[in-house]
């Protein structure tokens, strides 16, 4: 635990030193713009010309600041993941990736027989990036499915009459839809061991009942 606590803190000084820096760069940016005389750049005019110079040079170091400082977070990073056990390990790259089972609009997130009233059933698997940081690629890949959710779940008794996919830039949905156009009294989601994981569930399969 005191590993995943220091990996914690260093992922949140990582966030904080990027909000620091996205500041600072709107406190130069209205400097520039607002508080500073604007450069009048006048063809042939050696001292415009040193002036640019000058400030390409220094937004060079301020990169070059910020690149060693990626370096050491990525390092540190690094380091602490190879104290950490697999549980740990995802752990805490699911702050950054949350999956989600939402049955007719409510969460599902524990027990496994479901019972709904007539009409249509909708099904759906709901992946978000809660985080918006680069994370070391053994950990991005501890947070997030192998492959496609469609490959994790399958359904018995009956297959769904409607199947979509939504993909925004943060969250991305699988719908299933069942019982639309047919009566229906009862459908089984298999989920496998790694989505189950995901999604913080006990058992690899729901049973939907449809009440009449």
């Amino acid at each position: 635990m005191k590993t995943v606590k220091l990996v914690l803190l260093s992922i949140a000084s990582l966030m904080l030193m990027a909000g620091c820096f996205a500041m600072e760069s709107e406190r130069s940016e209205e400097v520039d713009n607002g508080n500073q005389e604007p450069i009048i750049v006048e063809s042939g005019s050696d001292e415009t010309i040193s002036r640019l110079e000058e400030k390409i040079q220094e937004k060079n170091e301020e990169i070059k600041v910020l690149e060693e400082l990626n370096r050491q977070y990525a390092a540190f990073l690094e380091s602490s993941m190879e104290q950490m056990d697999e549980e740990e390990l995802k752990s805490l790259a699911r702050l950054k990736h949350r999956y989600t089972l939402i049955i007719n609009g409510e969460v599902h997130e524990d027990g496994q027989v479901v019972t709904l009233p007539e009409g249509p059933v909708e099904v759906k698997i709901r992946s978000e990036m809660l985080l918006d940081i680069n994370l070391p690629q053994k950990m991005e890949s501890a947070g997030t499915l192998t492959g496609n959710v469609d490959e994790h779940i399958s359904f018995r008794e009956v297959d769904p009459e409607e199947m979509v996919v939504t993909d925004g830039t943060h969250v991305q949905a699988f719908i299933y839809t069942f019982s639309k156009e047919k009566p229906l009294e009862r459908v089984t989601i298999y989920l496998s061991d790694e989505l189950k994981s995901h999604l913080g569930l006990d058992g690899n399969e729901i049973e939907i009942n449809i009440v009449k």
